[in-house]
């Protein structure tokens, strides 16, 4: 009988393993497709920002700058 709980517990702990490989799976996944966004626009990404320091704001130029 002893074995038999030992053997419950260690099934137990790999199913629980399991899925939280699948879950970090999916995770690291979405996590990816969301790198890719950013890569696909690459001055709006924290790393270009903090390299070149650039504040671009995407407001229309005002009046003042035209001159």
């Amino acid at each position: 009988m002893p074995e038999e709980n030992g053997g419950n517990k260690r099934a137990g702990l790999l199913e629980k393993v399991q899925e939280d490989a699948k879950a970090l799976k999916e995770f690291l996944r979405e996590k990816g497709k969301e790198e890719l966004e950013g890569l696909k626009e690459p001055e709006k990404t924290q790393l270009f920002r903090s390299i070149f320091r650039v504040k671009h704001d995407e407001t229309p130029a005002t009046a003042r700058s035209a001159f």
